[in-house]
C-alpha cells in the first residue's frame, strides 16, 4: 500500500456506456498509478478483462429485466413499474393482489441487490486498494465492505436520489433503501452528488456531517462551431437517453399532439421502448415522433448537433424527489451541442435555464404545455438560445472545469491517507 496510489472504482454499468463513470475515471488517472474498474453488464461477456493505459476494466454478469425477454419478466416489469400501454392515458385503480405482488417483486430486487453487493465482494476481494470509489446505492455496500476488508477510504457518488427512483414501490422498500444508504453514506470519507439540491436533502436525510460535494454532470469539451444559419420549422426536437418508467416519455409523445411546429426525435434504449413504440402507434403520431437508434456515449455531442433543440421531459412531484430536482447528462450535452433546451419547470432546470437564458419551460403535468412553450419560439429568439447554450457550455459546463473540484478533493483525501500510514 506503500506507493502503489490505487483507486478501484465499482458500478453496476458498462463503464463505456456510463458517461459520468468514464469522465471520473479519466480524471482520476491523472492522480492514481493504477485504476481498477468492477463494472456490471447485462450483455454477454465477450470481454471480461481490458486493459486502457492505467485502466483495468474487470467485468461480471447482471441480470436485468427488460421487455425484451419473457412474457413473465414483461409482465413482472410492467406491474412493479405501473406502466401499461393500453392504461397510459387513462391509468385504472389497481386491486389489492396487484399491490401484494408488487411489494413482493420490490422486496425481491432488494434481496437481489444485496446479494450481487455480495457477490462483488466475494469475486473482487483479491483487488486491494487504497480507495475504492462506489457509485450509486446499488454498489455503496459492496465499496464499504471492501474498504474495510483492505483497511482502505471510501467514497460515494450518488448519482441520484436512488429510493426515489421507485415511486411505485412500498413504502418500506423506499424506506429500507434510505436506512442502507445513510448508514453507509456516514462512513464514507467523501459523498458526491450532482447538484445543491440533491446535496441538501442527503445532508439532511441521512445525517451527514458536511454537505456532499456537488460535481455537475457535465460532458468533456467540444469544439462545436456555431450554426451558418437560422433553424427552420418544424424544429428537429431531441429527446437522448435511457427509455425507463418515470420520465415522462409516455406523456411527452401525447404532448407532441398539441404540437404543430416541431417534430420529437427519441435516440435511445431501455426497458420502456416497446411501451414508447406501441403509444405512438395508438395515437398514430409516426409522422411526429420517429425513433432512431441509439449512438456510442462518445458519439453523443457530436450526433446532436443536427438537431435544434433538447428536450427533458421528467416530471416534478413529491413521490419522485429525484426527478424533481434532476439535472441530467443530457441538458449539459444539449448545450455542448448547440441546442436550445425546452424543459419541465422544476427548480434546478429553471436555474440554468433563466440564469443563462438558453430556452423555454413547460408544464410536464398537462399535454398542452410543450405546445404552448413551443409556440412562442421563432427564428430569431430560437438562434440565440442556441449561441448562448454553447457557449456557456464552452466556457462553463464542461467536465475540464467542473473536475477540479473532484480532484482537489480526491487529492486531499489521499493526502490524509498518507498521513495516517
Amino acid at each position: 500500500m506503500a506507493n502503489s496510489k490505487h483507486l478501484v472504482i465499482i458500478v453496476n454499468n458498462e463503464f463505456w456506456k456510463d458517461p459520468r463513470v468514464n469522465r471520473t475515471a479519466r480524471a482520476l488517472a491523472n492522480v492514481f498509478e493504477r485504476i481498477t474498474l468492477l463494472c456490471s453488464v447485462t450483455q454477454p461477456i465477450t470481454q471480461p478483462q481490458e486493459q486502457f493505459k492505467n485502466l483495468l476494466i474487470y467485468r461480471h454478469r447482471l441480470f436485468k429485466p427488460t421487455y425484451g425477454q419473457s412474457r413473465l419478466t414483461k409482465w413482472a416489469t410492467a406491474l412493479a413499474t405501473k406502466s401499461s400501454a393500453a392504461d397510459v392515458a387513462t391509468p385504472k385503480k389497481e386491486s389489492i393482489w396487484q399491490n401484494g405482488v408488487r411489494a413482493i417483486l420490490f422486496l425481491g430486487w432488494f434481496v437481489y441487490v444485496l446479494f450481487l453487493n455480495f457477490l462483488i465482494v466475494a469475486r473482487y476481494r483479491h483487488v486491494k486498494g487504497d480507495l475504492y470509489y462506489a457509485n450509486d446505492l446499488d454498489t455503496l455496500l459492496a465499496g464499504y465492505l471492501l474498504s474495510k476488508w483492505h483497511r482502505a477510504k471510501l467514497v460515494y457518488d450518488a448519482h441520484e436520489l436512488y429510493p426515489d427512483l421507485f415511486e411505485t414501490g412500498p413504502k418500506l422498500y423506499r424506506a429500507l433503501l434510505n436506512k442502507l444508504e445513510g448508514y453507509l453514506a456516514r462512513r464514507a470519507e467523501l459523498v458526491i452528488t450532482v447538484n445543491e439540491s440533491i446535496a441538501e436533502i442527503l445532508q439532511q436525510r441521512h445525517h451527514l456531517k458536511q454537505q456532499p460535494m456537488v460535481l455537475l454532470n457535465c460532458p468533456a469539451f467540444e469544439a462545436v462551431p456555431a450554426r451558418g444559419q437560422p433553424s427552420r420549422r418544424p424544429y428537429k426536437l431531441l429527446y437522448h437517453g435511457v427509455y425507463l418508467p418515470g420520465r415522462n416519455l409516455e406523456g411527452l409523445i401525447l404532448s407532441m399532439q398539441y404540437v404543430t411546429n416541431a417534430i420529437l426525435y427519441l435516440r435511445g434504449y431501455g426497458i420502456s421502448e416497446e411501451l414508447l413504440r406501441q403509444l405512438v402507434r395508438q395515437t398514430n403520431l409516426q409522422d411526429k415522433v420517429i425513433f432512431l437508434e441509439p449512438v456510442p456515449m462518445g458519439e453523443l455531442v457530436s450526433s446532436a448537433t443536427e438537431f435544434d433543440i433538447g428536450i427533458v421531459p421528467y416530471p416534478g412531484n413529491s413521490n419522485n424527489l429525484n426527478s424533481y430536482y434532476c439535472t441530467p447528462n443530457k441538458i449539459f450535452e444539449y448545450m455542448m451541442s448547440g441546442l436550445a433546451l425546452v424543459v419541465s419547470d422544476l427548480p434546478e432546470l429553471r436555474r440554468i435555464v433563466t440564469q443563462y437564458q438558453v430556452g423555454v419551460m413547460f408544464n410536464p403535468a398537462t399535454p398542452q404545455g410543450l405546445g404552448e412553450a413551443l409556440a412562442h419560439l421563432t427564428a430569431e429568439s430560437l438562434t440565440e438560445m442556441q449561441q448562448r447554450a454553447l457557449t456557456t457550455a464552452q466556457t462553463t459546463f464542461n467536465f475540464e472545469q467542473e473536475s477540479q473540484h473532484l480532484l482537489s478533493k480526491i487529492k486531499e483525501i489521499w493526502f490524509s491517507t498518507r498521513q495516517n500510514l
